[in-house]
Parts: C-alpha cells; sequence; structure tokens
C-alpha cells in the first residue's frame, strides 16, 4: 500500500525518469520557481479546492486520489482517507499552470501545463512534456 501511494503521488508531481527541469513553455522561466497565485478572478481563483483525479489521455484511473490547491499556492495529495502529503507548491499565469516539487532523489522538478479547461466542475491539464491531458472534477 505504502508503495502504491508513493508511485501515485509522484506520478501526479510529475516525478518520472527524464522529467525536465527547464522550462518549455513560459511559466516562471525566468524566476527560481512558482508562487503562490496571484489575486484576482480567473484560473487562479477556480483552482482553489479539492479535486479527485480522473484519468489520463482519456483513459480512466485504476487508483483514484484527490489533490488540493490552496489559496497560498501550496498541493497536497490524499489517497483515500489520508490526511494529505504536501508535494509542493504552484503557479497559475493566464493558462499556464507550474507545480514544483521533491523528486524521490531530493532535488527539485518542475512540470508545466496548459491549462484546456478550468470551471466549478471540471478541470483538464495539458502536460507540455507528456503531451497527454490529465483530467480531474471537482470534489464537493
Amino acid at each position: 500500500m505504502k508503495r502504491l501511494l508513493s508511485g501515485v503521488i509522484f506520478w501526479c508531481a510529475g516525478v518520472l525518469a527524464g522529467c525536465s527541469s527547464s522550462p518549455t513553455s513560459g511559466v516562471g522561466s525566468s524566476e527560481p520557481g512558482p508562487r503562490p497565485p496571484s489575486g484576482g478572478n480567473g484560473n487562479a481563483d477556480r483552482i482553489v479546492g479539492r479535486w479527485t483525479f480522473v484519468g489520463i489521455g482519456g483513459g480512466v484511473a485504476q487508483h483514484s486520489f484527490d489533490t488540493e490547491f490552496t489559496t497560498d499556492g501550496k498541493v497536497k495529495d490524499f489517497l483515500l482517507d489520508s490526511a494529505g502529503l504536501e508535494i509542493g507548491s504552484y503557479k497559475i499565469e493566464g493558462d499556464k499552470f507550474s507545480q514544483t516539487f521533491t523528486k524521490k532523489d531530493g532535488t527539485e522538478g518542475i512540470e508545466y501545463f496548459t491549462i484546456k479547461k478550468l470551471d466549478a466542475n471540471t478541470m483538464i491539464l495539458y502536460d507540455v512534456n507528456k503531451r497527454l491531458d490529465v483530467e480531474y472534477k471537482k470534489r464537493k
């Protein structure tokens, strides 16, 4: 169970071999890493809350977990009814989303996404490096 939890959480955070730490699409490319989302309306406000992972690339998830995005730019993952594990931070600028996390080897990783859809119920992020859609549903 512990191994499964680690695998799911690290995948969500983008901790796959070969994960690039250099930006390929403009979010924070001149800065060391993500900052908390800016105030105001838009995607930065809509992402705040707890989201249930649905699937990758149109496929259905075999294991469900939740991800929570906080107003102060932190990201937490929850598997089943766990207390939550803080895995990093995030930043949103328009439709660009980046997430910073710690890899298994202790180094920092950054993953970049384009927000394809973000409304009150659905979030679809396009992973610009892996070229996959990652889908979540808002937890009620």
